[in-house]
């Protein structure tokens, strides 16, 4: 249970950034934003990160801006499928 508490808050903390980004992104960018497995959210790779932090997803906008609902699942099963 301890460690499914520990994915919960990870994932949580993860949305509040993606949101965050999405707050302070200029309406109408195309700029991707990537989500990686250190709890970080950035936006292009510079090419230096190599094998750790890993990415877990690239959200790109699409002009709305994902539910919290959306992110929560999305962002899980990234969580997950890194740890296995």
């Amino acid at each position: 249970m301890a460690k499914e508490d520990e994915t919960n808050r990870r994932v949580e903390g993860l949305i509040d950034a993606v949101l965050l980004r999405f707050d302070n992104t200029p309406a109408g960018s195309t700029d991707d934003i990537y989500v990686w497995s250190n709890g970080t959210v950035t936006g292009p790779p510079s090419g230096e990160e190599g094998d750790d932090p890993k990415l877990l997803t690239v959200i790109t906008p699409g002009g709305e801006r994902p539910t919290p609902e959306a992110l929560r699942e999305t962002l899980t099963a990234a969580v997950h499928a890194v740890r296995t």
